[in-house]
């Protein structure tokens, strides 16, 4: 009998109008497949709060071998869950992008490497001082799949349109990612113990439980091939993060030939913080 999956889902206190018909979806197929194995549901504003009940949920009232967690601000492909089970690792994603002002649509996966670069933006409102996104080998991927130029959800198939791409070919080991949508075993998250998901200074929550993840040697993955949309104010996907690799080529040319001229720091800005912005920092969209 093929394992279960729950599918952990939190809503905030505003959620994108795509994530009921996305839910449904994911559930239908897991269903359609045998592999459904319940909800795992918490709404609040406090993001990390509702991700540490939906595994304790999991892990205590389900006897389930996989939990999918996902954000409520994304679509998935309907078989993502199912794929990711398919590699049978401790902790695998699927692949999305970073909603970002500015356009650096990096990927939302990371590799340590321990530089501690002060101000390293990329991941939510928090600062990744150790982690580098994983930017150049999505970018080799997706341009030896010739991946379709889409933004919203999308699955790079093998040689059948039924066939998931074989792992050597698309799945990497990273350090942390998101929880956008991540797929975990139960024994990895027996073995993390409580409290799953706090933030500390300078790391947002799910970094903080992928580098406790990483000291107790329990390896993540990626699966490059199941891509996720990432709604701003349309889902990003491959064509966001496809734009952005070219115009960061085409500013390093500009450097090279002296014809491009940064922009000059901006000072500081110094006003008090009020109840939004400290609701923002703890990670709401």
């Amino acid at each position: 009998m093929a394992s279960k999956i729950v599918l952990g889902l939190y809503t905030g206190n505003v959620s994108n109008s795509a994530a009921i018909p996305n839910a449904i979806q994911l559930c239908e197929e897991l269903t359609k497949a045998d592999r459904w194995g319940g909800w795992a549901w918490s709404q609040s504003s406090r993001i990390d709060s509702n991700r540490n009940y939906i595994i304790h949920d999991f892990l205590h009232k389900s006897t389930a071998e996989f939990l999918f967690i996902i954000d409520d601000d994304m679509t998935h492909p309907a078989d993502m869950p199912i794929q990711l089970a398919a590699r049978d690792k401790p902790m695998i994603g699927g692949l999305y992008f970073r909603r970002s002002d500015s356009g650096n649509h990096v990927p939302v996966a990371y590799k340590y490497d321990g530089e501690m670069e002060e101000n390293r933006r990329g991941h939510g409102h928090g600062t990744n001082s150790a982690f580098r996104p994983v930017t150049e080998e999505v970018k080799d991927f997706l341009v030896k799949q010739r991946a379709p130029l889409v933004d919203g959800s999308a699955l790079i198939r093998g040689t059948s349109a039924t066939d998931y791409l074989p792992e050597e070919a698309c799945v990497i080991p990273i350090d942390a990612t998101g929880f956008g949508c991540i797929l975990l075993r139960r024994d990895a998250l027996e073995a993390m113990g409580e409290p799953y998901l706090m933030d500390e200074v300078g790391l947002n929550g799910d970094l903080v439980f992928y580098r406790n993840a990483m000291w107790k040697g329990i390896p993540l993955y990626l699966d490059m091939s199941t891509i996720a949309g990432h709604y701003q104010t349309t889902p990003l996907s491959i064509r966001s993060f496809c734009d952005f690799t070219w115009k960061r080529e085409y500013d390093k040319e500009l450097i090279t030939q002296g014809k491009y001229t940064p922009p000059a720091p901006r000072e500081a800005e110094v006003r008090p913080i009020t109840r939004l912005e400290l609701h923002d920092v703890n990670g709401s969209p």
